[in-house]
């Protein structure tokens, strides 16, 4: 691991970034003379260290103990390459001095004399500072050793029997990005040796494209909140390559996440203990508000209003759509009742107004159940509120246990193989309900209908909400096979390549991206298909979009990579973009993606850089960092190709 000292990169102060190379690794690190603010960490001696002594002045009330010759090794972990200075080493003396030997991956940094004190002992409860020790030191992003030597008295120097203890080592590192995830490597182990600069080559043979960070932050590792869209003016191929992440571990998360995220429920509202009468007083729960009325043609009749939204396709959802279910029940001990329910939603600035059959409840059947169909209640919109309301008239006084509304129980998606060589298995798939039915129902898009041509002629046709292609292991004694692509209805792609040798699992997909022209600005950007023909000898998918584009999708598939290579390109908008990759990131080793290279040169993190727009003819989305989510899920590059490149 090779350091730079810090007064080295001063020296050069008419230049905004400093270059430089690494032997034998030629690694090209940037550092920026504006750096970003500095935070102290403190490395405690006892967690690493098995032996210890306690005392009240101690940080964690202990200290480590240490004579002369004695080396303690301290791991810490550095997010990027950035400057690294050892502020103090806190110690506890009573007696002669001891003179500290600090390195970083045995670069020597400097010494550190302790005081010469003694009071009879007193002085080990008092803690003492070294002050900064060497220089600040330039080091890399990744795992880092600091070690602590004491030295052996020299002929001037008095040996010190009872040695000294260590209680910390405060380090300060030049990046306000830094937690103590990174510098701990608890959780978050980083790299940035990792980059993909083999890729790097100077080209005009095409024109650059861009790419454009439309990215928000998230708490909740479940949401896509990398946004990225890729422009072209005048593109006729491209490629997408999903590869391997290329950090080496054997993690292999791939379970859910939603550590941060809003809490999920099926239920829409829910209301305990409620008792219909005029004077009580309203409640709320989630986006919903409960009222009580007097009834206007039955004096001693109540009426229940509730008032709710509900997010729809404006948000990428289906709450608003699909079905729901409203169900009443009666507290124990109430005399019958008939409820009279209705419901009101405001479309068009109008309110419709539908009659729901009265139940009849008592103490032997003292539940009702209600089952509204999809495409009753309308979305929530900008500037709109409490656009669906329920109504529920009963005798005054009536109490019930519960009252609630939720969606409907949804089957499993149904799965159709449509082709199966042996090799190569393609499957179409339903969803019960599908977040772009509401535009189908209105018949503003269509199904996506799915054609297989074969060499003996179609064999297929039908529609599908996504298509997969699903290849053999070419390792696998048992003939297992994966998914290695999958097309949706509303253009968003996701690739894998061919799961790795000896791996007996299958790997998550992680990020995904929209393959066609998508509003940007949508909360979900989507470019319909109207049509696909799957000619799955050859492995291509000609693709009709519903606003008139059309292209051709090559698929290509090995333990190494898959390619999906789109040529033929008709799309009709310039101004749009042509893809769009979307995915995650919460922090440095809780994401999908952390960082972004153009052309193969020094990488730009996904969200912490704040850049807005990158040019070039490749982009690699990948990760620096081990991830605890989808470890094993791939990276992802986009190049722009050349007529020869096809």
């Amino acid at each position: 691991m090779k350091l730079r000292k810090f007064s080295e990169i001063q020296e050069i102060s008419d230049m905004m970034y400093l270059y430089i190379i690494w032997i034998p690794l030629t690694t090209i690190l940037l550092w920026s003379e504006t750096t970003l603010g500095k935070k102290v960490f403190k490395l405690e001696a006892e967690s690493y260290w098995t032996s210890f002594i306690y005392r009240q002045a101690a940080s964690q009330v202990k200290t480590i103990p240490m004579q002369e010759n004695d080396v303690m090794a301290i791991p810490f972990c550095i997010r990027r390459t950035t400057v690294v200075t050892v502020k103090n080493i806190l110690y506890t003396n009573d007696g002669p001095e001891n003179v500290f030997s600090l390195s970083i991956d045995g670069t020597p940094i400097g010494y550190a004399t302790s005081h010469n004190k003694s009071n009879r002992g007193e002085l080990w409860n008092l803690i003492s500072r070294t002050g900064q020790v060497g220089e600040p030191l330039l080091v890399s992003g990744g795992p880092h050793r600091l070690q602590l030597y004491i030295l052996p008295p020299d002929r001037t120097t008095r040996t010190d029997p009872y040695g000294i203890e260590v209680d910390a080592v405060q380090l300060e590192v030049d990046d306000d990005d830094m937690t103590d995830h990174y510098i701990h490597c608890w959780k978050t182990l980083c790299n940035d040796d990792i980059t993909y600069r083999e890729r790097h080559r100077d080209r005009n043979d095409v024109p650059s494209a861009k790419i454009v960070q439309m990215s928000i932050k998230t708490e909740c590792v479940e949401e896509d909140n990398i946004k990225i869209p890729v422009y072209h003016e005048n593109l006729r191929q491209f490629r997408i390559t999903a590869m391997p992440p290329k950090y080496r571990t054997f993690w292999q998360y791939k379970t859910a996440d939603f550590d941060g995220c809003p809490e999920y429920s099926d239920f829409h509202w829910q209301y305990l203990t409620v008792v219909c009468s005029p004077d009580a007083a309203s409640r709320k729960h989630k986006t919903s508000f409960l009222s009580f009325h007097k009834s206007v043609s039955k004096s001693l009749n109540c009426i229940l209003k509730i008032e709710f939204d509900l997010e729809g396709m404006h948000f990428g959802k289906t709450n608003a759509h699909i079905g729901s279910h409203l169900i009443i029940k009666l507290a124990k001990g109430q005399n019958e009742i008939i409820a009279v329910p209705h419901y009101g939603v405001m479309k068009n600035d109008s309110m419709y107004v539908v009659d729901l059959n009265p139940a009849i409840l008592n103490n032997v059947t003292d539940a009702y159940l209600w089952e509204l169909p999809d495409f009753t209640w309308a979305q929530k919109e900008p500037g709109k509120e409490k656009l669906n309301q329920i109504f529920i008239e009963v005798p005054s006084g009536t109490t019930f246990s519960e009252l609630y509304l939720r969606r409907r129980p949804e089957r499993d998606q149904i799965e159709t193989d449509i082709y199966d060589n042996n090799q190569v298995k393609i499957q179409k798939v339903e969803f019960d309900f599908w977040w772009r039915d509401p535009v189908i129902e209105s018949g503003i898009e269509q199904n996506m209908t799915v054609y297989v041509d074969t060499l003996e002629g179609e064999i297929f046709q039908g529609f599908a909400h996504y298509i997969r292609f699903i290849e053999k292991r070419v390792w696998s004694p048992n003939g297992d096979m994966d998914q290695t692509f999958v097309l949706y209805q509303d253009g968003s792609a996701r690739i894998l390549p061919i799961v790795p040798h000896g791996l007996n699992t299958y790997v998550a997909f992680g990020n995904d991206i929209v393959i066609g022209q998508a509003d940007p600005h949508h909360f979900r950007p989507h470019a319909p298909i109207r049509k696909l023909v799957i000619h799955p000898h050859a492995h291509l998918i000609y693709a009709y979009y519903h606003d008139g584009g059309s292209a051709i999708i090559h698929l290509f598939s090995s333990v190494e990579q898959t390619n999906v290579t789109v040529t033929n390109v008709s799309f009709v908008n310039n101004f749009k973009p042509f893809a769009i990759f979307r995915s995650t990131w919460v922090e440095d080793g809780r994401s999908k993606v952390d960082h972004v290279t153009v052309n193969g040169l020094p990488a730009d993190h996904i969200l912490l850089d704040k850049w807005k727009e990158l040019y070039g003819t490749t982009f690699i989305f990948f990760r620096q960092c081990v991830s605890i989510y989808n470890t094993q899920s791939p990276d992802y590059a986009i190049d722009i190709l050349s007529d020869m490149e096809v």
